[in-house]
């Protein structure tokens, strides 16, 4: 009869709905097809269920449609009131009807993201309620719920209402990151990305690590060894790397055993299938790094992030760069803390290979040698006995790199050249160095007297190291000596800069005055 008919017709649309290519234009016709679908997706009683249900799953195809997303959604009291009015649905009969409404509602949220959150009543409200849903039965309900609010989840304006919805939004996150059944992997993860969203707000970040439930989830999320739980762990990593971005959290993310434990075995991860976990816990490390407390136990744990630092920082496969500039850059933190220069520098794997790194020519490795340099300058300085082996003498080849470093040119090395120098400056003001500096001639005096004479205002910080250089070694008698009798080269040099009026070059001037001073026949008023 009728209803048969209506059900082979229905049938028809639902069938060619399926082709993407077709929805716009069976949702553009408005007084044929459309009226249709949606008529028949509004029919109430059990014995149109069938009905309802064909319509529901041709009008979620149609909204799978690029260009029929904004106006189903604008369609206020026809598609977007059946797909709310489906998704609030509770009975076990239902759920098909429900799963369509909530699929539908997850592919026109990438269109209109903030509009389905500020429609706190209907939509908002109606994915709430099924991402808190926990019976098995439902996974994929709340997983079409979950991956709707980590659409919203990417609107940095609208993280800060869904974290601060405490028992909806904020409960359903917590309760799916802590669904640890093979069931709700898909579930699970969801959540964690969601998460892994809101924790790009700083504030919202320190809260996460704050809150007990939230955190325990991630924690254990990130502790997910076996294999299946692979995207789970990465996810909850990425949330990690988020949290450690904030300043105020890092002591105690390396203080919480767990998270230690967590990023530790992952960032020493070595299969080709595990560099996306290795990578973020590198990233977690190098984070934690950057924070003055946890540099010495982070150093002392020689099993564990030592030991992963150091991998990571020998990796040299093209793809591999960025995590290795991450370990770098971790070891350049280290580096700064004043108790583990010498022990930093005394670790042969340290030395190896930041000495290598740094003498890196090639220019898709700038980042890297930059961080090697800048980890070396922080260690010249290390040790304080003015007879014991420095950089400059001790044979490890440091020496070489600097001034392969120190000689570069150019805009896009001059944060090399700098660290390279301000290394050099350090070990210039070592007594046990000053004459062997000096009479290098073809090295260190030629690079001081170049640097010495950029006048580049963006080379300023160079020219300073290269003054306070010749200052340094200016103070040792034999070289005054002969710094005053070599008058074209860097007693012109000195005199120059000695004049300079402009008050930006003031440290210039003032070491090229003091190592004027230190000519014994020189008298500057």
């Amino acid at each position: 009869g009728e209803r048969e008919a209506r059900e082979r017709a229905l049938s028809t649309l639902w069938n060619l709905s399926a082709e993407v290519a077709l929805g716009p234009a069976i949702w553009g016709d408005k007084h044929g097809a459309r009226r249709a679908l949606l008529n028949a997706a509004c029919l109430q009683g059990r014995e149109e269920q069938k009905t309802r249900l064909r319509s529901l799953a041709a009008l979620h195809n149609l909204s799978a449609a690029a260009a029929n997303k904004g106006p189903m959604w604008r369609d206020a009291t026809g598609a977007r009131a059946i797909f709310v009015s489906a998704a609030l649905l509770t009975e076990p009969d239902d759920r098909r009807a429900r799963l369509y409404g909530l699929a539908a509602l997850q592919n026109m949220a990438t269109d209109v993201a903030a509009e389905l959150w500020e429609d706190e009543a209907g939509a908002r409200a109606a994915v709430i309620q099924a991402a808190l849903l926990q019976d098995p039965a439902d996974c994929k309900a709340r997983s079409s719920a979950l991956y709707a609010l980590q659409i919203v989840s990417r609107l940095t304006g609208s993280r800060g209402s869904m974290w601060k919805d405490e028992l909806g939004t904020r409960r359903a996150l917590t309760q799916a990151a802590a669904a640890s059944q093979a069931l709700n992997r898909e579930v699970r993860e969801a959540a964690l990305v969601v998460l892994w969203n809101l924790a790009g707000e700083a504030w919202i970040a320190e809260e996460i690590w704050d809150n007990s439930a939230v955190c325990s989830a991630v924690l254990s999320a990130a502790s997910a060894a076996d294999e299946s739980n692979r995207r789970v762990r990465l996810c909850a990593l990425r949330v990690m790397q988020e949290i450690s971005a904030a300043v105020p959290t890092r002591p105690r993310m390396w203080a919480e055993a767990a998270a230690r434990c967590a990023i530790v075995a992952a960032a020493k991860m070595e299969g080709s299938t595990d560099r996306a976990l290795r990578d973020s816990a590198i990233r977690i490390l190098w984070a934690l790094a950057a924070e003055p407390m946890n540099r010495n136990a982070m150093w002392q744990d020689t099993l564990g992030a030592r030991t992963a630092l150091l991998a990571a920082a020998r990796l040299g496969d093209v793809s591999e760069r960025k995590v290795r500039i991450c370990a770098l850059g971790a070891l350049q933190n280290m580096s700064a803390e004043p108790d583990l220069k010498e022990s930093l520098w005394g670790d042969f794997a340290a030395r190896e290979v930041l000495i290598e790194t740094a003498k890196q020519q090639d220019p898709a490795d700038r980042m890297a040698r930059t961080c090697a340099l800048g980890a070396l300058q922080n260690l010249s300085n290390a040790g304080s006995s003015d007879d014991a082996p420095t950089m400059w003498n001790d044979g490890s080849g440091a020496h070489v790199a600097l001034l392969l470093a120190a000689s570069l040119n150019g805009t896009a090395d001059r944060k090399a050249r700098n660290c390279a120098l301000g290394a050099l400056r350090n070990l210039a003001a070592r007594p046990q160095n000053k004459k062997d500096m000096w009479r290098d001639e073809g090295g260190a005096r030629t690079i001081m007297l170049q640097a010495a004479l950029l006048r580049d205002p963006a080379d300023r910080e160079a020219r300073e190291s290269a003054m306070a250089m010749l200052w340094n070694l200016a103070a040792d008698p034999d070289n005054a000596r002969l710094m005053q009798q070599d008058v074209t080269g860097v007693g012109s040099v000195l005199a120059a800069a000695s004049q300079l009026d402009d008050e930006a070059d003031r440290k210039v001037r003032a070491y090229a005055l003091a190592a004027l001073r230190s000519f014994p026949a020189i008298d500057v008023a």
